[in-house]
C-alpha cells in the first residue's frame, strides 16, 4: 500500500504536473531547477479486531532557483489541487497537508528557496479471515 501511494504521488508530480522529481537526494542525475524530492517520512499502523488504520506521511521538498517565494507558492497550490486524485483509491479514507513552510537554502553558496510540504494519508479497511489457511488478510 505504501509503495502504491508513493508511486501515485510520484505520477502526480512527474506526469501530471511535469516536475523534475526524484526520491534520492544523492543520485547522480543532473537536477534542473525547480526540482522536487519525494520521500516517506513515517508510518503508523493500527490493527483492531476486524479493521486496520494506516497513517502514512510523505515529505515533499521543493528546491527552487528563484530567490523569491512565488514559484514555491504556485507549486504548493498545484500539488494540493492535484493530490485530490489520491482519494480515488478505495483504501484511502482521508488525506491532509499537515505542514507547509519555506526556508532559505544556502547550501550551494547562492541564496535559494526550499519549500517543505508534509502530507498525511489515512488508509482504513476491514480485515477478513480466509478459512482455507486461517491467515488474516487486509483488503488493500
Amino acid at each position: 500500500m505504501i509503495s502504491q501511494l508513493k508511486t501515485e504521488f510520484y505520477d502526480i508530480l512527474a506526469n501530471e504536473l511535469e516536475y523534475n522529481v526524484t526520491d534520492n537526494p544523492y543520485g547522480e542525475e543532473v537536477k534542473t531547477f525547480p526540482y522536487v524530492l519525494l520521500t516517506l517520512q513515517d508510518t503508523h499502523r493500527d490493527v483492531r479486531k476486524n479493521s486496520y488504520l494506516y497513517e502514512i506521511k510523505f515529505k515533499i521538498d521543493i528546491f527552487s532557483e528563484y530567490s523569491g517565494e512565488k514559484e514555491i507558492f504556485d507549486m504548493e497550490q498545484a500539488i494540493f489541487d492535484k493530490s485530490k486524485r489520491l482519494l480515488d483509491n478505495d483504501f484511502v479514507s482521508y488525506y491532509r497537508e499537515g505542514a507547509f513552510r519555506i526556508i532559505d537554502d544556502k547550501a550551494t553558496g547562492v541564496m535559494r528557496k526550499h519549500g517543505i510540504i508534509t502530507y498525511t494519508i489515512y488508509c482504513a479497511g476491514g480485515i477478513e479471515e480466509h478459512v482455507e489457511d486461517d491467515n488474516l488478510q487486509t483488503h488493500e
